[in-house]
């Protein structure tokens, strides 16, 4: 490098401006269209992010299987000065990523100089690695600058001759346990740094005796800092168990079973990253990709091989020292190759090619193979380039267009949004998706710049809104279809509105009107069916002596009304048979509740013979006056005898199984309907 970055401060400058740009221009173009939406991942960390803007301030959050704070404090700070909104969120991310690419650029030049630093940072400038959690808006995108800020503050701290003035003998130490701590509160994967610091210090002392003796006093301030300021999330990680870990600490588990092979298997995967093998899942990253193609992986092992010639100094050692221990949360969880538990190991692993590529050209240089030296830098700008283009084909080409990606990033809720967005004259839309009730309309929330649109969600799957009773419109996704019953009885066979494909044909949704023919029709028929309570236990002719009709609207709860029923099999129905019962309810009062319906088919003797709970309309998105269709299948036992079936309906809480209280004519109160009898039909009468 010396070839080219010889000079003084203004071109040291200059180089590292121009790589800036580049990286700048990376982690920000198309931030809108790659990634293809938003995984909930990420929404769920924006409903994170919420709570701590209303005052939930924790050591520790649980949710979403457990997070440190620190990214999601700076998160509330940013959204109360920049906004929530798509795709803005992901700007602070690229940000943190940019200062890492500086704070590890100040300790590479640190360590081993400046010619090593700027081909540090260009491998990082073009690399997938560092680029691709540099657009998501997780927490670990906040830790390689943070873990390499504490590696410079730590030998910058050691090295008394070239401290930096500003901090003081005491400042240095103390910020990098600051930095320290930091880390841990940040990503799980941090946990492994403390490891590092006391291991690269016992190498010192044993090393470097007399620089650990004239040290040893910042050195104790430095863990005896972190160690205060980590102490309280260290005391309430050992009183509460993670999810997360008890998800992924397969090798952990196996070697406490005396069973070594697993972690064996999953370190050699680990290892393989940097030139064999990639994560196999497109979700997760660019499938089977690993960090370096082959000439880069030379140059990464050639940069080893260096740094472990040279292992009596320090400044190689540090990086020898970091890549494993900072990898080992690969190593010591489940599914490795895994890009994001070790993404601290990005503070050292471009620093090795960028060394290799160093000596080679020094080592021409002083061969006096001057125009060699020159070849040699040539041929690493060709390879640097090769490897933008291999980063920009992967993410920008091939990987927003996989399914599996479309799927995890919910692209087709990102499509109908803007399809909304551009549809100035629809004022109402029904949206369906696999979390109705919370992650997919938080998405839609980022997602969509209009706020006067009447947006109603449920799963089209098992049912329909009707917002205030009236027409709308509703989206079919490409992940699931209306029920064919649903479509056929409520909307016909309608033309749609319009479609969206993608260019090899694919539907990724369809938009269709949602009539009130259907409902109307049903309304006039279904509600004049039978609904009436009983406080009977047994039912030997299927209505009870006791039977109360109610008529007119029944309410649950306060908060929804049964307006009509239909079991589309009719009356009678034979055992085998799959029973297909339409309900008709109008909502009274919504809130923030999560009520499901429960319909089961009693025996004679009161017992449950089958049944369906559940309801596609999350409560918590209703609005009042609105009419929701729900469906309800279950099937009936093959040796069902013959006979009248009483069919029970009710709601209850999801979370605690408390039944929702009906008031009755008598002003008693009821925790569930009875309906019409099914009847079961014999042998000769089928």
């Amino acid at each position: 490098m010396k070839a080219v970055c010889r000079g003084d401060t203004a071109r040291e400058w200059a180089w590292i401006v121009a790589l800036l740009l580049v990286a700048f221009w990376f982690r920000t173009v198309r931030l809108a269209d790659v990634p293809p939406g938003l995984h909930h991942d990420d929404i769920k960390n924006v409903i994170l992010v919420e709570k701590i803007m209303a005052g939930d301030i924790r050591i520790y959050y649980e949710e979403n299987y457990g997070h440190e704070p620190l990214y999601h404090w700076l998160q509330a700070l940013y959204f109360a000065l920049v906004g929530s909104g798509y795709p803005e969120l992901r700007l602070l991310s690229a940000g943190i990523s940019m200062v890492g690419l500086a704070t590890v650029y100040a300790l590479a030049k640190r360590l081993l100089g400046q010619n090593v630093a700027l081909w540090t940072m260009a491998w990082q400038v073009v690399s997938l690695w560092p680029l691709f959690y540099s657009r998501r808006a997780i927490r670990g995108v906040l830790l390689p600058p943070l873990a390499a800020l504490t590696g410079y503050l730590f030998i910058a701290g050691a090295d008394g001759k070239r401290r930096p003035d500003w901090l003081g003998r005491w400042g240095t130490w103390v910020l990098g346990g600051v930095s320290l701590s930091a880390c841990l509160y940040t990503y799980m994967g941090a946990r492994v740094l403390p490891v590092f610091f006391i291991l690269f210090t016992l190498y010192l002392a044993l090393a470097q005796r007399a620089r650990v003796k004239a040290c040893w006093r910042g050195i104790a301030a430095f863990f005896v800092v972190a160690l205060v300021l980590s102490l309280p999330l260290g005391i309430y990680l050992a009183s509460h168990p993670e999810e997360r870990m008890s998800q992924i600490n397969m090798p952990l588990n196996a070697i406490r079973r005396g069973e070594w092979q697993p972690l064996w298997e999953n370190s050699a995967r680990a290892l393989s990253m940097f030139s064999f093998l990639g994560d196999p899942h497109w979700r997760q990253f660019v499938a089977d990709t690993p960090v370096f193609e082959p000439l880069g992986a030379i140059l990464f092992y050639a940069g080893i091989a260096a740094s472990l010639w040279h292992w009596r100094k320090p400044e190689y050692v540090f990086s020898l020292l970091w890549l494993p221990v900072t990898l080992s949360p690969a190593m010591l969880s489940e599914g490795a190759p895994n890009f994001l538990r070790p993404i601290a190991a990005q503070t050292a692993a471009y620093l090795f090619p960028a060394l290799a590529t160093v000596l080679l050209i020094e080592w021409l240089e002083r061969r006096a193979h001057r125009r060699l030296a020159w070849v040699a830098v040539g041929g690493a700008i060709v390879l640097l380039a090769f490897n933008g283009w291999r980063t920009f084909d992967g993410y920008f080409v091939r990987w927003p267009r996989h399914p599996d990606v479309r799927f995890a990033y919910s692209s087709t809720l990102l499509e109908e949004s803007r399809y909304l967005d551009a549809s100035a004259g629809l004022d109402s839309v029904v949206l369906s998706g696999h979390f109705p009730a919370d992650l997919d309309p938080g998405l839609v929330d980022r997602f969509s710049r209009r706020r006067d649109l009447a947006v109603r969600w449920c799963d089209i799957r098992q049912s329909l809104v009707y917002p205030d009773g009236g027409s709308t419109t509703v989206i079919e996704p490409d992940y699931f279809a209306i029920d064919p019953v649903l479509r056929e009885r409520f909307m016909g066979d309608p033309a749609p509105l319009t479609e969206s494909r993608l260019p090899d044909g694919t539907l990724v949704y369809a938009a269709y009107p949602l009539g009130t023919d259907g409902l109307e029709h049903l309304l006039a028929e279904a509600g004049d069916r039978p609904v009436g309570w009983s406080r009977a236990a047994s039912f030997p002719d299927g209505l009870p002596e006791d039977w109360a009709s109610l008529d007119g609207a029944v309410v649950f709860g306060g908060r929804v009304a049964l307006i009509g029923y239909e079991v589309l099999n009719g009356e009678r129905v034979a055992p085998g048979d799959v029973v297909t019962l339409i309900t008709l309810w109008r909502v009274v009062q919504p809130g923030p509740t999560a009520g499901i319906t429960f319909v089961h088919l009693l025996s004679p003797e009161g017992a449950v013979v089958s049944g369906y709970d559940g309801f596609g309309a999350p409560p918590n998105r209703w609005v009042s006056g609105d009419v929701v269709v729900q469906i309800h299948r279950f099937g009936l036992p093959g040796d069902l005898q013959p006979g009248a079936l009483p069919i029970e309906l009710g709601w209850y809480e999801r979370d605690t199984g408390a039944r929702w209280p009906v008031s009755t004519a008598d002003g008693d109160h009821a925790d569930r309907l009875l309906l019409q009898p099914l009847i079961i039909a014999g042998e000769g009468d089928r």
